[in-house]
């Protein structure tokens, strides 16, 4: 574990505050911990605060950098070749009624339909 010095605004200091009493942001920290198996009394210290709303604040970057990246996906995926993506397109609906027939025998007979 490393220590390291943050240096914290009035506004990031009275969230702290905060997040020390009753209020949601604290049930939802408490939930957060909850869903990891992580007991609540990590909030009974500043320092663990700090340590849950960094972890909460890199897993909300975690998903929004997930969603740019696959936001650049579509934006590249429609730029792409339109003649190559319109020939894979119909090679799929040609296969699709093959494709669906062979998980139909994979299956086996529907209940109430054999002989």
């Amino acid at each position: 574990m490393k220590r390291i010095s943050v240096t914290v605004t009035e506004e990031l200091n009275r969230l702290l505050g905060e997040s020390m009493l009753e209020t949601t942001m604290r049930r939802a920290m408490e939930e957060w911990l909850a869903e990891r198996g992580e007991s609540p009394a990590a909030l009974r210290s500043e320092g663990g605060r700090i340590r849950v709303l960094l972890q909460l604040g890199l897993e909300a970057a975690r998903d929004r950098a997930l969603d740019v990246g696959y936001r650049d996906m579509a934006v590249w995926f429609e730029e792409t070749d339109h003649g190559r993506r319109a020939a894979r397109d119909g090679s799929l609906r040609r296969e699709a009624p093959r494709w669906t027939a062979q998980d139909e025998v994979a299956a086996g007979p529907k209940a109430g339909t054999g002989p």
